[in-house]
């Protein structure tokens, strides 16, 4: 297997799709199979699992292996310009997205057949933080910015409880705030969204309460043993 993400041209923003990336190679290797993980680097004797489709040009679906895999990380919502370069992709390739609610939105699109449910799960490797470690932070939140999302974290703020909301922070780094932290906060950048199970998992890897704005059903899609770790309300 190859995990592919496709950044031509060096496009910005990748670097969180490396924690993806590492999710499933670590999966497949605990089954055994051969696995790498590249950067805009096609296998030909192999099986691609690509990450971020919506940076390629729709003429390579043609071009690309019978047996490609698209794995979405995106939010099926209308007017989404990721979902729409996505979509020759996902009509043409098996894929797989982590959310149920996007797998139902694939099908009002005509391509639900294509779309397979593979959810974030546990991994001990998931676990990287010291879970003694002391913590000084009330709430973390990470992310891109927007109006909504500024709005939650200053009225947390008010209340005066230690917030620390970071903008592109990944990898090793990201882990060390997790550890001084004790709720994770997740509120959606617009209006319309899907649950985001990838910071989910990661919460309650590190045994993070996880504080979330939910939309209708969203909790309903929370496996039950997880639900205890989970605060969900409107925003």
């Amino acid at each position: 297997f190859n995990i592919l993400i496709a950044a031509p041209g060096g496009v910005a923003h990748t670097a969180w799709l490396g924690g993806t990336a590492r999710m499933l190679a670590v999966g497949l290797e605990r089954l055994g199979l051969p696995v790498r993980v590249a950067v805009n680097e096609f296998l030909r004797d192999g099986t691609n699992i690509v990450l971020a489709a919506h940076n390629l040009d729709a003429g390579l679906v043609g071009e690309l292996p019978s047996g490609t895999i698209v794995y979405n990380t995106e939010m099926v919502v209308p007017g989404s310009p990721f979902i729409r370069a996505m979509l020759p992709f996902v009509r043409a390739f098996e894929t797989w997205d982590y959310s149920a609610a996007n797998r139902r939105r694939w099908a009002e699109l005509g391509v639900g057949a294509r779309v397979r449910l593979v959810r974030p799960a546990y991994l001990p490797y998931y676990t990287a933080v010291d879970l003694d470690h002391p913590r000084d932070v009330d709430v973390l939140f990470y992310g891109l910015m927007s109006p909504r999302r500024e709005r939650a974290i200053a009225s947390l703020r008010e209340a005066r409880l230690e917030v620390r909301a970071l903008t592109k922070v990944y990898g090793e780094a990201l882990d060390r705030w997790i550890e001084r932290s004790r709720i994770v906060l997740n509120v959606h950048y617009a209006d319309h969204a899907v649950l985001e199970f990838a910071r989910l998992s990661t919460a309650l890897a590190n045994r993070r309460c996880f504080v979330t704005e939910a939309e209708p059903g969203d909790v309903d899609e929370i496996e039950p043993a997880l639900r205890v770790g989970v605060a969900a309300a409107p925003l």
